[in-house]
């Protein structure tokens, strides 16, 4: 993404020339993100708007993908190692109710830590990814990980036909 190409090159100048700089790089990328969204086919998914409306829906646009900016920055700006793991890394691991990676999809019903009955069954489906964590903010210690995010599982029903 060039805004972070911006933010890489902002090695000269006073940190409020750089702080503004990058706000208005990220402003920059918000519009051109909304322009490139208006003129996309994705418009015919939205209700006909009347000029109010639509001014009201382009503000609150910008500061979604000003939020999204903001966080992904944030993302990037870590010395971790972030890792998602979807079903190609979990497809092997068996279920477990206390696995600190995988968490049965509400569908199954699992409110209780002590509910075993789910334990080793095979995962079907990663409905959500295990987002992991290696390393620290000094940026050492790669060879230990963190759950961020477990993954959100749905589970083979064990020939029943339904979770």
């Amino acid at each position: 993404m060039r805004l972070f190409s911006l933010i890489r090159s902002q090695g000269t100048g006073s940190n409020d020339e750089a702080e503004q700089s990058i706000k208005d790089g990220i402003s920059q990328a918000c519009h051109d993100a909304i322009r490139d969204f208006n003129a996309s086919s994705k418009q015919i998914l939205l209700h006909p708007q009347d000029a109010a409306s639509k001014d009201a829906y382009q503000r609150a646009l910008h500061a979604v993908f000003e939020e999204a900016v903001r966080l992904a920055m944030r993302l990037w700006l870590q010395r971790p190692a972030i890792q998602c793991l979807g079903f190609k890394s979990l497809a092997q691991e068996p279920f477990r109710v206390d696995s600190p990676l995988l968490q049965a999809h509400n569908v199954h019903r699992l409110d209780d830590e002590e509910d075993r009955r789910l334990d080793n069954r095979p995962v079907r489906m990663v409905l959500q990814p295990a987002v992991m964590r290696m390393g620290t903010h000094e940026g050492e210690s790669y060879d230990q990980s963190d759950t961020w995010a477990k993954a959100v599982v749905f589970l083979d029903d064990g020939g029943r036909g339904g979770g």
